[in-house]
Protein backbone atom coordinates (compact mmCIF):
# COMPACT_ATOMS: atom_id res chain seq x y z
CA UNK A 1 0.00 0.00 0.00
CA UNK A 2 1.58 3.26 -0.84
CA UNK A 3 2.08 6.17 1.69
CA UNK A 4 0.79 8.56 -0.33
CA UNK A 5 -2.06 7.51 -2.23
CA UNK A 6 -2.24 10.78 -4.65
CA UNK A 7 0.75 11.34 -4.91
CA UNK A 8 1.32 7.83 -6.22
CA UNK A 9 -1.78 7.91 -8.40
CA UNK A 10 -0.48 11.06 -9.79
CA UNK A 11 3.25 9.94 -10.56
CA UNK A 12 1.23 6.50 -12.51
CA UNK A 13 -0.88 9.18 -14.50
CA UNK A 14 2.11 11.05 -15.63
CA UNK A 15 3.20 14.35 -16.32
CA UNK A 16 2.96 14.38 -20.20
CA UNK A 17 1.42 12.35 -23.15
CA UNK A 18 4.51 10.63 -23.64
CA UNK A 19 4.26 9.33 -20.18
CA UNK A 20 4.19 5.64 -20.07
CA UNK A 21 0.28 4.61 -20.10
CA UNK A 22 -1.19 0.99 -20.79
CA UNK A 23 -3.73 -1.16 -19.57
CA UNK A 24 -1.64 -2.46 -17.24
CA UNK A 25 -1.26 0.68 -15.77
CA UNK A 26 -4.96 1.43 -15.77
CA UNK A 27 -5.62 -1.71 -13.47
CA UNK A 28 -2.65 -0.94 -11.07
CA UNK A 29 -4.60 2.56 -10.64
CA UNK A 30 -7.62 1.70 -10.77
CA UNK A 31 -7.31 -1.24 -8.54
CA UNK A 32 -4.43 -0.89 -6.51
CA UNK A 33 -4.11 3.04 -5.93
CA UNK A 34 -7.35 4.28 -5.74
CA UNK A 35 -8.91 1.63 -3.27
CA UNK A 36 -6.15 2.80 -0.67
CA UNK A 37 -7.37 6.79 -0.90
CA UNK A 38 -8.06 8.05 2.15
CA UNK A 39 -10.09 11.78 2.36
CA UNK A 40 -7.25 13.30 2.11
CA UNK A 41 -6.41 11.99 -1.19
CA UNK A 42 -10.04 12.52 -2.49
CA UNK A 43 -9.60 15.95 -1.20
CA UNK A 44 -6.54 16.47 -3.47
CA UNK A 45 -7.21 15.01 -6.69
CA UNK A 46 -10.61 16.69 -6.64
CA UNK A 47 -8.66 19.91 -6.02
CA UNK A 48 -6.43 19.27 -8.85
CA UNK A 49 -8.94 18.23 -11.94
CA UNK A 50 -9.30 21.68 -12.19
CA UNK A 51 -5.58 23.11 -13.12
CA UNK A 52 -4.57 19.60 -15.35
CA UNK A 53 -4.08 18.75 -18.62
CA UNK A 54 -6.48 16.79 -20.76
CA UNK A 55 -4.02 13.74 -21.03
CA UNK A 56 -4.28 13.75 -17.40
CA UNK A 57 -7.80 14.09 -16.91
CA UNK A 58 -8.61 11.13 -19.02
CA UNK A 59 -6.11 9.06 -17.83
CA UNK A 60 -7.96 10.01 -14.37
CA UNK A 61 -11.20 9.13 -16.05
CA UNK A 62 -10.28 5.48 -17.02
CA UNK A 63 -8.80 5.02 -13.38
CA UNK A 64 -12.18 5.73 -11.81
CA UNK A 65 -14.02 3.95 -13.86
CA UNK A 66 -12.10 0.60 -13.25
CA UNK A 67 -12.07 1.26 -10.03
CA UNK A 68 -15.97 2.05 -9.65
CA UNK A 69 -15.44 3.00 -6.01
CA UNK A 70 -18.48 5.38 -4.93
CA UNK A 71 -16.36 8.29 -4.57
CA UNK A 72 -14.93 8.45 -7.90
CA UNK A 73 -18.82 8.76 -9.02
CA UNK A 74 -19.06 12.29 -8.23
CA UNK A 75 -16.03 12.87 -9.92
CA UNK A 76 -16.67 11.26 -13.20
CA UNK A 77 -20.13 13.68 -13.57
CA UNK A 78 -18.06 16.74 -12.39
CA UNK A 79 -15.71 15.80 -15.32
CA UNK A 80 -18.57 14.72 -17.65
CA UNK A 81 -19.85 18.82 -16.90
CA UNK A 82 -16.66 20.24 -17.26
CA UNK A 83 -14.20 18.78 -19.32
CA UNK A 84 -12.58 18.78 -22.41
CA UNK A 85 -14.91 17.13 -25.03
CA UNK A 86 -12.49 13.71 -25.57
CA UNK A 87 -12.94 13.70 -21.73
CA UNK A 88 -16.55 14.16 -21.18
CA UNK A 89 -17.31 11.07 -23.90
CA UNK A 90 -14.64 9.08 -21.84
CA UNK A 91 -16.76 9.81 -18.80
CA UNK A 92 -19.70 9.26 -20.30
CA UNK A 93 -18.52 5.77 -20.90
CA UNK A 94 -17.64 5.09 -17.63
CA UNK A 95 -20.87 6.42 -15.73
CA UNK A 96 -22.42 4.33 -18.32
CA UNK A 97 -20.80 1.06 -17.81
CA UNK A 98 -21.22 1.89 -13.95
CA UNK A 99 -24.79 2.00 -14.34
CA UNK A 100 -24.79 5.11 -12.51
CA UNK A 101 -27.99 7.17 -11.66
CA UNK A 102 -27.70 10.51 -13.50
CA UNK A 103 -29.07 13.49 -12.09
CA UNK A 104 -31.73 15.39 -14.77
CA UNK A 105 -29.40 18.20 -13.96
CA UNK A 106 -26.61 16.60 -16.27
CA UNK A 107 -29.19 16.68 -18.84
CA UNK A 108 -28.29 19.51 -20.86
CA UNK A 109 -24.46 18.57 -20.57
CA UNK A 110 -25.01 15.42 -22.02
CA UNK A 111 -27.30 16.98 -25.14
CA UNK A 112 -24.71 19.36 -25.49
CA UNK A 113 -21.89 16.70 -25.76
CA UNK A 114 -24.12 14.35 -28.25
CA UNK A 115 -24.95 17.87 -30.36
CA UNK A 116 -21.28 18.22 -30.60
CA UNK A 117 -20.15 14.61 -32.47
CA UNK A 118 -21.65 14.79 -35.93
CA UNK A 119 -24.50 12.73 -36.94
CA UNK A 120 -22.84 10.18 -39.10
CA UNK A 121 -20.43 8.97 -35.89
CA UNK A 122 -22.82 9.08 -33.13
CA UNK A 123 -23.77 5.29 -33.38
CA UNK A 124 -20.23 5.57 -32.26
CA UNK A 125 -21.04 6.44 -29.09
CA UNK A 126 -24.07 4.39 -27.39
CA UNK A 127 -23.01 5.55 -24.01
CA UNK A 128 -23.64 9.01 -24.72
CA UNK A 129 -27.56 8.25 -25.55
CA UNK A 130 -27.94 5.98 -22.90
CA UNK A 131 -26.78 8.21 -20.87
CA UNK A 132 -29.44 10.81 -22.11
CA UNK A 133 -32.02 8.40 -21.69
CA UNK A 134 -31.14 8.08 -18.30
CA UNK A 135 -30.88 12.00 -17.20
CA UNK A 136 -34.80 12.14 -19.09
CA UNK A 137 -36.09 9.75 -15.91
Amino acid sequence: MPNHPYREFDRWLGDSEASNWNEYIREQVGLGIIPTFTQRDWNSLEAAIAHKPAFWLQRCVVSLGKSRHAKALPLLKTLLAHADRDTQILAAYELDWAEEPIEHELGSVIRRLYASIPEAERSDYPEIESLLKKSAR
